[in-house]
């Protein structure tokens, strides 16, 4: 007679000949199986045998001894059913990781979007080329490969000229032709008043151009982005226009970029200049 107890205190698979469908059931419960309605006795008992197999109660040999040589060959075909079902599920798994891979770089693709060298714009450049490279995922170690394909001019001469050593690193060789393009202050000035908008240009195209202009002419005189020094460089610059040319010139020759500065210095220009002295009275400061 089959007594649960026993059975799970010395499991043998002799004990489990001539079970009925409640007693298996019973096992089932006992083993925290989750049993769906309406299964056979046969289904239960193979639900229960495989756990057992499975957490090692019973070795998978011993439980064969309970099966008729049919219920083996069934048992034998659903097995290698379930072992081809997991191996195209991981078939169909790694078919799908590699198609969804990152593509191979390939050099001869990716020239097509490095945008053109403008010797007059070379920061633009290399703004659009990272924009570009950010945008196609172009692997960092290929950037100079990339890049200088399009250089032209100075910009050519400069990377020819450079250690090679050095021809590798593409924020060396950024800097290097930023470097060789970079004019005077007051050429960077005059390049952003005499700007105007071009033949079929946007007003969009040509106010962004204005900015980068702007934005060159400040970078190249001020430090900081202070406020107080924006103002100095944009009162100063409206001062020189207002004063005589001699004058100016004396402040642009010793490099004077502060009111501070320029002031006294204006003054003392103008009392050892006669010439120079009489157009200067006294007036009311605005309040």
């Amino acid at each position: 007679m089959f007594v649960l107890a026993d059975f799970v205190a010395n499991p043998e698979v002799e004990s489990l000949t001539g079970l009925t469908k409640v007693q298996w059931l019973e096992l089932a419960t006992h083993y925290e199986l989750e049993v769906r309605a309406g299964l056979s006795k046969k289904e239960v008992r193979q639900l229960v045998l495989e756990h057992m197999v499975d957490d090692e109660i019973l070795a998978e040999e011993d439980v064969a001894f309970l099966y008729k040589p049919s219920d083996l060959i069934v048992l034998k075909k659903l097995q290698l059913q379930l072992a081809q079902a997991d191996n195209e599920k991981l078939r169909l798994q790694l078919s799908r990781g590699s198609s969804t891979s990152e593509p191979p770089f390939r050099l001869s693709d990716a020239l097509k979007f490095v945008p053109l060298f403008p010797e007059e714009d070379p920061d633009g450049f290399f703004i659009s080329f990272e924009r570009a490279s950010a945008l196609h995922d172009w692997p960092e170690d290929k950037w100079v490969l990339l890049a200088h394909n399009s250089f032209r001019g100075k910009a050519q001469d400069v990377f020819r000229s450079l250690d090679s050593t050095l021809t590798n690193d593409y924020h060396v060789v950024k800097r290097s032709i930023l470097h060789a393009y970079q004019k005077v202050p007051e050429a960077y000035r005059q390049q952003f008043r005499s700007c105007r908008k071009a033949e079929g240009e946007t007003y969009v195209e040509f106010f962004r151009r204005k900015q980068i202009l702007c934005r060159k002419w400040v970078d190249s005189e001020l430090v900081t982005n202070n406020f107080d020094d924006l103002l100095q460089l944009l009162v100063l610059e409206d001062v020189k226009s207002c004063i005589p040319t001699k004058i100016r010139s004396h402040l642009e020759e010793r490099g004077i970029n502060s009111l501070a500065e320029a002031g006294p210095s204006a003054d003392h220009y103008a009392l050892i200049n006669p010439d120079l002295a009489p157009k200067y009275k006294s007036h009311v400061l605005p309040s």
